[in-house]
């Protein structure tokens, strides 16, 4: 998968090839370490691209909730699929 697919065009760029989306349990050691990476980087671009307040869209300890690491990892999927080369045009549309 390349890069740019991670975090769809104009993402952020993170060290190593993108993790595939696996579900963590599923992640070896060395996946969960880079796939955790990515998704704070991720989140970051999140906030800052949307422009999300984080205290009152994404508290800063979601790190400490694994219910929001399942959603945002979700939705970074969601995204890169939509903006992947299978998915272009409405699947944009319907991720916004």
């Amino acid at each position: 998968m390349p890069e740019a697919t991670a975090f769809g065009e104009g993402g952020p760029a993170t060290g190593g090839a993108p993790v595939p989306l696996l579900e963590w349990h599923a992640m070896s050691e060395p996946d969960y370490t880079l796939a955790w990476e990515q998704l704070r980087d991720w989140t970051v671009w999140l906030v800052g691209r949307y422009r999300l307040v984080l205290e009152d869209r994404l508290p800063a300890c979601w790190p400490q909730h694994p219910e929001l690491i399942e959603e945002l990892w979700a939705l970074r999927a969601w995204r890169t699929e939509a903006y992947g080369p299978k998915g272009a045009g409405q699947s944009a549309v319907y991720w916004h």
